[in-house]
């Protein structure tokens, strides 16, 4: 008898584990373990190799596969139905989380529903030793001068944008796990990192006027105490705290809750974007910012 026939009697226990599985996006090593733990219950025969019980769900159940055709790495994954992108994303890599754009709209600090075209999966790297650096206005305007170093590790899949961001290795601080509308868990930076990172790396969130507006609607739920613990322990090297200090400030946060990143010193003109070909320049926290 054909392996395939014998598989038959499995299809109803196999629909309706993955029906009843919040998860709808596997890597094959998730569907290996997932066979070599409910195999015998699914009455799926011991001599079936995870090859032919993949082919066996793509022809007779709803799994679909996919492929995010990365330039330096393709990744191929199975999707029980219809996946929430956010979840397809973090599939990618399974220490992953969502961050910058991604995490806007999550935390609806987003002016609309245009950055969903975009899943943002931050990927932290390993720990690296401390090295020491003298910061110089001349470094800083110069390193400004230019375009940003953005990653090369995109994909396109239903005409939404996977950006898998090389983040440096933070501890995962400030990561929180959330439920969405559709009942889709995720893992994602909570409110006051979400806004770190925005002003950081603003080219991922729309550029700058998008992060001021994120800003804005951030405005009675952001606590801003916490985002300075945060900023202190992220460490950067580049006055962050100034972009972070204005756009509090324009967005109507009180001075008393900006003052202690103005206390964390002011040497140095900074900028809050990148390639400014014309600035608005804001002397009380040393900043251009595109007119």
């Amino acid at each position: 008898m054909p392996q395939q026939s014998r598989l038959e009697p499995a299809i109803p226990h196999i629909k309706s584990y993955f029906n009843i599985c919040a998860k709808k996006a596997y890597s094959l090593l998730e569907l290996s373990k997932a066979l070599q733990q409910n195999g015998i219950e699914w009455q799926v025969p011991q001599s079936t190799s995870v090859e032919r019980f993949v082919k066996f769900l793509l022809m007779e159940t709803p799994m679909k596969k996919v492929r995010l055709g990365f330039p330096d790495k393709p990744e191929t994954r199975y999707l029980w139905g219809s996946a929430n992108p956010f979840e397809l994303g973090l599939s990618i890599s399974p220490n992953s989380y969502l961050s910058h754009g991604s995490a806007m709209e999550i935390h609806e600090l987003a002016q609309d529903c245009s950055t969903r075209d975009r899943v943002y999966v931050n990927v932290e790297q390993s720990p690296k030793g401390h090295v020491d650096v003298t910061l110089s206005q001349e470094a800083i305007t110069a390193s400004f001068s230019k375009a940003p170093r953005t990653s090369k590790r995109i994909s396109v899949f239903e005409n939404t944008s996977y950006y898998v961001l090389n983040g440096r290795n933070t501890g995962r601080l400030g990561v929180v796990e959330t439920k969405l509308l559709d009942g889709t868990t995720v893992r994602v930076t909570d409110l006051e990192r979400t806004l770190i990172d925005i002003a950081v790396r603003p080219f991922y969130a729309g550029g700058i006027a998008h992060v001021l507006a994120a800003y804005q609607r951030s405005r009675g739920k952001a606590n801003v105490a916490t985002l300075i613990d945060m900023l202190k322990k992220l460490g950067f090297v580049y006055p962050y705290h100034q972009v972070i200090g204005f756009l509090l400030e324009k967005s109507g946060f009180p001075k008393v809750q900006t003052e202690p990143l103005r206390d964390l010193g002011i040497e140095f003109d900074f900028y809050a974007e990148y390639q400014m070909n014309d600035s608005v320049y804001v002397p009380e926290w040393r900043l251009h910012y595109p007119k």
